[in-house]
């Protein structure tokens, strides 16, 4: 599968949300983000499209402990949200427009500074429940209620995406070699021989 950057926003001002605005949809998503505290714990909530409706639900695990629902939420929860130090977090997500949109994120966030301590973990699933729009859009909300504070300058989110199909032209004439056989095979009319 071949991965195509979506979009990329590094913030160089304090700000809240980091959104990565107008992409091509694709039908499989990577989304990461660098979420940078201000000085409040840092809780990252994703919206795909904006939709601040209620219209996710997640499932979401800390460490290896016990499983917590949340069902008709207005985001999908894609960070830890109990740190006020760095999260990093890698997620994917399916984007077919008549389907529901399910998502997998695990991320890796600490809860002190330095080599004394281990970083903790958490794993979310969840689902948009839009079954009419790709995803054209991202954004990375610092908390779904409240005032958590903004994302810190350097925080970014960044999307990758895919249809999941390669093409590949190649001329005639090409080589290839195989390195199991230790064979060489040239192209010529759209056909491989054994040279």
């Amino acid at each position: 599968m071949a991965w195509a950057k979506l979009g990329s926003n590094t913030l160089t001002v304090t700000t809240d949300p980091i959104t990565l605005d107008s992409f091509t949809g694709t039908k499989f998503n990577v989304v990461l983000s660098h979420d940078i505290p201000t000085t409040t714990r840092i809780q990252p909530a994703l919206r795909p499209n904006n939709d601040t409706g209620s219209n996710y639900s997640f499932r979401y695990s800390g460490n290896g402990g016990t499983d917590t629902t949340a069902t008709a939420q207005n985001h999908l929860r894609w960070g830890a949200g109990t740190a006020v130090n760095q999260e990093f977090v890698i997620g994917y997500m399916i984007n077919i427009a008549t389907e529901e949109k399910l998502s997998i994120s695990f991320c890796n966030y600490s809860t002190a500074t330095g080599a004394g301590t281990a970083p903790s973990r958490q794993e979310n699933v969840g689902k948009w429940v839009n079954t009419s729009d790709l995803i054209t859009s991202y954004s990375d909300k610092n908390g779904d209620t409240g005032d958590y504070g903004g994302y810190a300058s350097d925080s970014n989110l960044t999307a990758l995406g895919s249809d999941g199909v390669e093409s590949l032209n190649v001329q005639d004439g090409a080589v290839y070699y195989e390195t199991d056989t230790n064979k060489s095979y040239i192209l010529y009319n759209s056909t491989w021989s054994e040279l």
